[in-house]
């Protein structure tokens, strides 16, 4: 096969992320902005951190290692960037080089005794407070995981007991409504009653919270799909 006929691989480049020759991981998304401060597009706020400049970006850290770095700084891209914009994700000269390392984990809950709920990061958690924790028990505590100015984000809050799951809500969103860019720009162009018209319902379906969360309520759903113009 020649080079001609070799399929390509697309690489994006985001241009309002750190152009410095260093690595930043992706913390945290937020701030969405359909004006766009005069780009004529709407945004999304990427918050990215930065990383010590490892060689050729290999040997990530874990992201328990990094999460309490208060050094945060925010930057606009396109709102149909969502899909492809991963928490952990590191970028170099505003290019994905590497992800940070995660542990799997699976959760199971019991449907009789868990709790689902849609919370503020800086919001009490419903979880139980140690007894050796003397300062506000949030549900995202700024000590283990910095957000600078972005603490009244909001979360889905899964839990029972002392044990909690904290989905950001760019995830949930990501996940259930917007996986594909086509979709993020279009939901994410407007109010709501704005844009609710440019889609359509394609097919009934059964969400579940999957993140191995056994035993939640199933929701009913709808696949959508951009109406043709």
């Amino acid at each position: 096969m020649t080079d001609h006929d070799s399929p390509r691989q697309v690489i994006t480049r985001y241009e309002a992320f750190p152009q410095d020759g260093k690595l930043h991981w992706l913390r945290w998304l937020d701030g969405v902005d359909v004006r766009g401060h005069g780009s004529g597009y709407p945004v999304i706020h990427a918050h990215l951190s930065p990383l010590a400049n490892l060689p050729d970006g290999q040997h990530m850290p874990t992201l328990q290692e990094v999460a309490a770095d208060t050094d945060l700084v925010a930057c606009p891209v396109h709102v149909a960037s969502l899909p492809d914009l991963l928490l952990g994700a590191v970028f170099k000269n505003g290019v994905q080089v590497n992800m940070l390392k995660m542990a799997r984990r699976t959760f199971a809950f019991d449907r009789s005794t868990c709790y689902n709920k849609i919370l503020q990061c800086n919001d009490d958690s419903p979880a139980p407070k140690p007894s050796w924790w003397k300062n506000v028990w949030s549900v995202l505590p700024a000590r283990a995981y910095a957000l600078g100015a972005n603490r009244k984000s909001f979360c889905l809050v899964l839990g029972e007991h002392t044990r909690q799951l904290i989905l950001p809500a760019s995830e949930v969103f990501r996940t259930f409504c917007a996986p594909e860019s086509r979709l993020a720009e279009v939901l994410l162009s407007g109010p709501w009653k704005d844009v609710c018209n440019l889609i359509r319902p394609v097919a009934k379906v059964a969400i579940y919270f999957r993140a191995g969360a056994r035993g939640l309520r199933r929701h009913s759903g709808s696949l959508v799909q951009v109406r043709p113009a």
